[in-house]
């Protein structure tokens, strides 16, 4: 009789707790709140803290909402579940019947394999329970109990109806989650949408997905691209590829189309479907797959900061309508990007191969496509060598897109070429292809320009057909030659288009381009047009390769070309060039002066025109050292362009070479510096003094600039080099030794006026000491002074100094060093 009371209270605090667990569960707005609800409830029914609470997401995974106070092995292995695993909460789930494993005994009896995982935990039973709402099963929920305990008849009633109320607490939850984030969610993932819409490349569409990643809280992204039996990924991550049966969240999502919204799968619950670390493979907290045509084409991974969130049934919903989206952005920027590249090719595969190369006219070109994911047009140039010592220079622009517009061009290309090769003038050539452009509807309002170049007079005629006018450029500045266009073409113009007469003066540039230089949205043709004269002003006497690349590069910046580019650029080149010097080192600098602007009204590149002053610079200082020992003489030097583009050079003296020394240390690396830049080489001693001939050609295309850009890509000039600058060195001191900062030019009088202050800093230095000499602030280097920095570092470690050059990497002084022989200088 005494225990019924007893009993009868008991039951009566069993239903106090249920009554709080109902009052506590109805104020849980969100399914989180409610898990967390669920944890405090069985917590104080039944004194434990280990109470965890999954989540049913998908068809077959159980995931964790919270874990409460389970110990820190368990939260590990157990964060996330499927629904076959054999572990009572799965199990639970599964058969949707509690699962009343909580003695040792009813444990090994169920679950033999997992006896020791329980022991290591230090947990004495765990029972599962699932979460019912109705028919729908929402998740299921785990006790851990510490102690040796059996539930009775009562307690186990008590569970089961507090998990009943969780359930429904949950089910209500998610309905008011539904309709409070409905619009908010359709808003957030509308802009989402509306970036990958306006994506046109892959690497775009790329860029938006990360964007809308770091949106949802990741810290991290990578798109996976499914090709056969691999999956290809970009967006922060490198590029090593992922087999498709890897155990990695991606290649699963993609292999199986389910999404992995918690991907710590451990070996223990999910056996051969657990996630391994995959060297070389980016870490993802969820990966989800991107369907096109009802196929996994790839997967979304993200990263999170500490544990990822926990999306809503309507956010998952969204993510996977949103990872469809990205699917089928990313399919149209790849269709539209092979389009792009055939076009492209297609294009450059109909330009020219190359430029013709006359002593008397030097040409530069350039065919820049549009911005990644717009397609290639129809812009073209091309330049014809004619008879009677003329060159005809032609750009056009074919209405349209894509690879239709390409092919056009090259009809259009070869029948104006047709037409200046029978010998029509440039008017005449456009009327022949205004009549090729009225049966050719789609050629219809295509525009073009054509000049014409006498080689000896430097006479230009042009005409246009609806183009812009070419730009002239000069010692005057820069300026649009003057006349009516004629009519764009395929309008059966006949005689409308005029011709228009100037001059091309000797070291000036006459340019042809294609709109896509000037033309901007939302603004008139004519401002464009002055910005490519104030462009062309600021060009001065450039190499031409520099002239054309500093045009781009004012117009365009950085971003490119919005729409195809089509430039070519003509100088007249100077007459061939000679003086004669006296035989002194102080002639050395204004000498390089003078080539240099010979050089430049040439149309010399950057680099020819250095190795021009390199190679020039040796045979002369040779003549100015070595062929008058008995008193003053004079240097003769004649310099001229030829055909090919390379520059003849000969250098003669009247005087007598005298012998090589015995032991000529590091001198004697002027002759071959110039056979490390030149060809044809030839030294002839006679009676009547020395000759030193050669040829100069072109630097290689793939030869490292001799100035560095400025990450653009393009060579940059900065217009006439300075004058000559004395060499000047300035001593500084600190722990480990001395440092001397060179500055000025090291020809041949700059060495010499150096040579006893560097010996004596090397010998005033302390044996064991360090040495540097800077050579940061230094401008041109001979073999002179080449010769002078290694004498320097041999002295200094012959005195037991640690001696080296610093040398700012690449550039001029770094190519000079190359070819002397001296490269590595700088290693101590």
């Amino acid at each position: 009789m005494d225990d019924e009371p007893a009993e009868l209270r008991r039951q009566l605090a069993l239903l106090r707790l249920l009554t709080d667990a109902t009052a506590a569960l109805s104020g849980a707005a969100t399914p989180m709140q409610v898990a967390e609800v669920a944890v405090e409830q069985y917590t104080r029914l039944l004194g434990t803290s280990s109470v965890a609470v999954f989540e049913l997401r998908g068809r077959d995974s159980l995931d964790a909402m919270t874990l409460g106070g389970w110990v820190e092995g368990a939260r590990d292995a157990w964060t996330t579940m499927p629904l076959d695993a054999p572990a009572p909460v799965a199990e639970a789930a599964r058969t949707r019947t509690p699962v009343w494993t909580e003695s040792p005994a009813a444990w090994r009896e169920r679950y033999p394999h997992l006896v020791g995982m329980l022991d290591g935990y230090g947990y004495r039973g765990v029972f599962g329970l699932p979460l019912l709402a109705g028919d729908e099963l929402v998740g299921a929920l785990g006790v851990g109990l510490t102690e040796d305990r059996t539930l009775d008849g009562a307690e186990r009633a008590a569970v089961t109806a507090l998990g009943a109320q969780c359930a429904q607490a949950m089910q209500r939850a998610r309905l008011l989650q539904v309709e409070s984030e409905a619009r908010r969610t359709a808003e957030r993932f509308s802009a989402m949408v509306a970036a990958l819409s306006r994506s046109r490349t892959p690497d775009e569409v790329v860029s938006a997905i990360g964007e809308a990643a770091a949106s949802l809280g990741a810290t991290a992204s990578v798109v996976a691209v499914r090709t056969e039996d691999r999956i290809d990924l970009s967006g922060g991550a490198g590029a090593s590829p992922l087999p498709l049966d890897v155990a990695h969240p991606l290649s699963y999502a993609v292999r199986t189309g389910e999404p992995v919204w918690l991907a710590r799968r451990s070996e223990l619950a999910w056996r051969d479907r657990s996630f391994a670390a995959s060297p070389g493979a980016p870490e993802v907290d969820v990966a989800v797959p991107m369907f096109l045509d009802d196929r996994a084409t790839g997967a979304i991974g993200m990263s999170f900061a500490g544990a990822p969130p926990h999306f809503s049934r309507e956010e998952r919903r969204a993510i996977r309508t949103l990872a469809a989206q990205c699917a089928q952005a990313l399919d149209r920027a790849r269709l539209q990007q092979v389009e792009h590249d055939i076009a492209e090719a297609l294009q450059r595969n109909l330009l020219p191969v190359g430029l013709p190369r006359l002593a008397e006219l030097a040409f530069a070109a350039r065919y820049l496509p549009g911005t990644e994911g717009v397609q290639a047009g129809g812009d073209w140039y091309e330049v014809v060598e004619l008879d009677g010592g003329r060159v005809a220079m032609v750009v056009g622009d074919v209405v349209g897109k894509g690879a239709e517009a390409a092919a056009l061009m090259g009809q259009l290309r070869t029948a104006l070429s047709a037409a200046l090769l029978r010998g029509d003038s440039p008017a005449q050539a456009l009327r022949q292809l205004d009549a090729f452009s009225v049966r050719v509807p789609a050629a219809r309002a295509s525009t073009a320009a054509c000049v014409l170049v006498d080689r000896g007079t430097g006479a230009l005629t042009w005409a246009s057909a609806g183009h812009p006018a070419p730009l002239l450029l000069s010692a005057d500045g820069a300026r649009l030659l003057e006349g009516p266009p004629g009519p764009v073409l395929g309008v059966r113009a006949g005689d409308a288009f005029p011709e228009h007469r100037s001059a091309l003066p000797v070291g000036a540039v006459v340019v042809l381009y294609t709109d896509g230089l000037v033309e901007r949205r939302d603004e008139d043709l004519d401002v464009g047009l002055a910005r490519l004269e104030a462009a062309g002003s600021r060009s001065g006497d450039r190499p031409l390769d520099q002239v054309v690349d500093g045009l781009l590069e004012d117009l365009l910046g950085p971003a490119g070309p919005g729409d195809d580019v089509a430039v070519v650029l003509c100088r007249r080149t100077a007459p061939p060039w000679s003086r004669r010097i006296p035989a002194r080192a102080e002639e050395l600098g204004p000498l390089r002066r003078e080539v240099e602007r010979w050089g430049s009204a040439c149309g010399l590149h950057d680099d020819h025109l250095y190795d021009l002053q390199i190679a020039l610079g040796e045979a002369v200082a040779n003549g100015v050292e070595h062929a008058f020992p008995e008193g003053p003489g004079e240097v003769a030097i004649a310099l001229a362009r030829r055909g090919d583009g390379s520059v003849a050079v000969e250098v003669g003296d009247s005087g007598t070479w005298r012998p090589a020394p015995a032991d000529p240390g590091h001198r004697g690396r002027g002759l071959a510096v110039i056979h490390a830049l030149a060809r044809d080489v030839e030294v002839v001693p006679g009676e009547g003094g020395t000759r030193v001939s050669f040829r100069v050609p072109p630097a290689p295309p793939d030869a490292p600039p001799v100035r560095t850009g400025t990450g653009t890509g393009q060579r940059t000039w900065t217009g006439q080099r300075p004058a000559r600058r004395d060499a000047r060195m300035e001593v500084r001191h600190d722990d480990t030794g001395p440092c001397v900062v060179v500055s000025g030019d090291l020809d041949l009088l700059g060495a010499t006026a150096l040579r006893d202050g560097l010996r004596a800093v090397v010998d005033a230095a302390e044996p064991g000491s360090r040495l540097v000499v800077d050579l940061a602030g230094a401008g041109y280097v001979a073999s002179a002074g080449v010769a002078l920095l290694l004498d320097t570092l041999e002295r200094a470690r012959g005195r037991g100094l640690t001696a080296e050059v610093a040398i700012p990497p690449g550039g001029a002084l770094a190519r000079i060093l190359a070819v002397s022989g001296a490269g590595g200088l700088g290693a101590g």
